[in-house]
């Protein structure tokens, strides 16, 4: 996958995560799992998926959490470094 298209995604997959839209999340995931080549990579990809629906109320609750504190505290969460892992894959 090209950088440029890999940025792409993961600036869209941050916005669906920041407002709260799993559709889109899941989407961009689903987008993801079709470019990946690999049986591994399209693995890791849906044990994400598994996962990101697995822990939504949670993931909702952040992006509410980040809409209201508007950035204040800009410490790395757990969730952040798991989607960062997840979209690494190629």
């Amino acid at each position: 996958m090209a950088f440029k298209e890999e940025k792409k995604l993961k600036n869209a997959l941050w916005k669906g995560i920041f407002q709260g839209d799993r559709e889109k999340v899941m989407e961009i995931f689903e987008q993801k799992y079709t470019k990946c080549k690999r049986e591994e990579d399209k693995n890791a990809v849906i044990k994400c998926m598994e996962y990101v629906k697995n822990i939504w109320k949670e993931i909702s609750s952040y992006s509410l959490y980040n809409r209201i504190q508007r950035r204040k505290s800009r410490e790395p969460c757990i969730i952040v470094e798991a989607f960062k892992l997840a979209l690494v894959v190629e």
